[in-house]
């Protein structure tokens, strides 16, 4: 069969719809996830949404590992990688729109 080996998601603000969605995928291949994010605890969806489909990939074994840099003007895959997690902003803490990637380290 097929592998799934990444998932890119960019959907301007229906991360979970499609998270959601996708979970039985997720669950089979644990793809490395590449999210664009608009969100936070202060993300108008957080308590209703977000929050819950989050906690499914955490208890999957999703942890955040990486953050996609890049300012303004950049070219598409333009930028820069960041993954020593102390300078990414993690879910609790993200008030703009972020470029995150989450893996499976079960």
């Amino acid at each position: 069969g097929e592998r799934v080996d990444v998932m890119k998601i960019d959907v301007e603000g229906h991360e979970a719809s499609v998270l959601n969605g996708a979970m039985q995928t997720i669950a089979t291949h644990l793809p490395l996830l590449y999210i664009e994010v608009a969100w936070g605890t202060a993300h108008p969806a957080w308590a209703s949404k977000n929050r819950h489909v989050y906690a499914a990939l955490k208890d999957m074994g999703y942890v955040l590992v990486g953050e996609h840099v890049s300012g303004a003007g950049t070219k598409a895959g333009e930028g820069s990688l960041v993954t020593d997690r102390s300078k990414i902003a993690g879910l609790e803490t993200a008030t703009a729109t972020r470029n995150l990637v989450f893996a499976c380290e079960v």
